[in-house]
């Protein structure tokens, strides 16, 4: 079985950028956090900490920040996403397909 870690915030923007299926973003979250090959991930003080470092290194955003880190924490290399300035980062990968 596969564990597959996301961010929900990304599934949400990507979901709602398409108005005419008719997504919502509590309809999105309910159903990533019901699904049991999804694994949620608490975050405390030191992960974002050490996100903010990553963000401020990169030059990219604290959300991306976070999820390199939690990456990172988790032993997790490959990253779905549309930012290609994941490309530029060290260590991950970015799968669009």
């Amino acid at each position: 079985r596969q564990i597959h870690r996301h961010h929900p915030q990304e599934t949400k923007r990507t979901l709602s950028s398409f108005p005419n299926h008719g997504y919502r973003g509590e309809q999105c979250a309910q159903g990533l956090l019901s699904n049991d090959a999804i694994e949620v991930k608490a975050v405390d003080r030191e992960v974002y900490i050490s996100s903010i470092d990553l963000a401020k290194e990169n030059s990219i955003g604290l959300k991306d920040g976070l999820a390199i880190s939690i990456m990172q924490e988790s032993g997790v290399s490959e990253i779905y996403s549309f930012g290609k300035h994941f490309e530029e980062i060290k260590g991950i990968k970015r799968v669009t397909s």
